[in-house]
């Protein structure tokens, strides 16, 4: 039988990758100067959903089967083996090598979509009532893609 990651410990994943955007959102607002409003409204949204991730700690037991369990954590543990908590970790270090504006978008747009990739893997092992709550943050993710992606052009 393998170990199943709890429900606290993907909530606290979730709350580390969100300060971690906020945290490259922030610095890439004071490094360059015509992303500042956007890049300061996308870091205090994910300061938002950092705390929002931080009110799912109630410590509620999950009901679903071990073979349900096992087949979500194979898909988050997958993620983690190819290294997309490490790259949504590296929020500042992004920034600093990001040599232009263009970069940096991109780099922003990378960070999105895997962010979107870990929730949507999240999803299958919180219940209902968290997930409605990771549907939303998955939605604003979406819209802070289209947004970035849209400076892009």
């Amino acid at each position: 039988m393998s170990s199943f990651y709890s429900r606290e410990e993907l909530v606290h994943m979730a709350v580390r990758v969100e300060k971690s955007a906020e945290g490259f959102y922030r610095a890439g607002a004071r490094s360059f100067e015509e992303l500042k409003t956007t890049f300061e409204h996308l870091a205090a949204d994910e300061a938002r959903h950092a705390q929002i991730y931080q009110g799912l700690l109630t410590g509620r037991a999950s009901t679903y089967t071990s073979a349900e369990r096992e087949a979500a954590n194979r898909r988050v543990r997958g993620l983690v083996s190819v290294g997309l908590l490490d790259r949504l970790g590296a929020g500042t270090q992004l920034v600093k090598e990001a040599k232009d504006r263009t970069q940096l978008l991109e780099a922003a747009a990378g960070l999105e979509k895997d962010t979107i990739l870990f929730y949507y893997a999240v999803l299958d092992l919180l219940e209902a009532d968290d997930r409605s709550v990771v549907y939303k943050i998955i939605d604003s993710e979406h819209n802070h893609l289209a947004e970035v992606t849209s400076l892009l052009k």
